[in-house]
């Protein structure tokens, strides 16, 4: 690390299950607990979770169409689909179905393009809202969300962001025993050594490791 500046490849830290039910119980209401979920269970950048439409949500499928915010290279596919769990079903479908989405929305003069995620202020969420709910969340919770360094804007920066959501998924998945082929499609990485530098494991991961895999 050089002076308050920390190493990029260091600042990879994933949520615990533990600690992200501690987080996902801390929302404040129906709204900042579904993107809580949202995050946790697509691995999706805050930039694309902001673009969902109502739309792009199949229930029946439990799938949502996302539209990538980067494109991969060497092919000419704009979004991909995410699948979620039940939990995230039951509140999307209480969101959306029960009317809680529109007595939260804007009611200004911009007009409403269906976005899932809306604001008092917006018919479409902002990612820097998405980055202040899920830094606001964590501080209601117990979890502890430590401030790592001071960027050189004079930012404080803590362990767990919005993108930690991403990096969690991806470690937990590959836990599961996930491929990394497939976890990079699922990410949306355009080559196996973005979705490889994903992957900083905990000293106890290690040490389990050790103990699973010796001969």
């Amino acid at each position: 690390m050089k002076g308050n500046v920390i190493d990029s490849k260091t600042d990879k830290r994933y949520i615990e299950k533990e600690e992200f039910e501690e987080i996902r119980k801390s929302a404040r209401n129906l709204r900042d607990e579904l993107l809580i979920q949202l995050l946790w269970d697509t691995g999706v950048r805050a930039s694309e979770a902001i673009k969902i439409k109502k739309s792009d949500i199949n229930f029946e499928e439990q799938k949502i169409k996302v539209q990538n915010a980067k494109e991969q290279k060497n092919t000419e596919q704009t979004d991909r689909p995410v699948y979620y769990s039940k939990r995230l079903s039951l509140l999307l479908r209480k969101w959306i179905n029960n009317g809680h989405r529109e007595s939260y929305m804007y009611t200004g003069s911009e007009k409403d393009e269906g976005h899932l995620l809306v604001t008092n202020q917006s018919p479409r969420m902002a990612v820097n809202r998405v980055n202040e709910i899920v830094k606001e969340t964590i501080k209601r919770s117990s979890v502890d969300n430590e401030i790592l360094y001071t960027d050189v804007s004079g930012a404080k920066r803590h362990k767990y962001t919005s993108h930690a959501f991403r990096h969690s998924f991806a470690v937990h998945r590959v836990k599961q025993g996930c491929p990394i082929i497939y976890l990079r499609d699922m990410l949306n990485h355009s080559t196996i050594e973005q979705t490889e530098d994903y992957l900083r494991f905990r000293d106890d991961d290690i040490k389990e490791a050790y103990r699973k895999y010796s001969p």
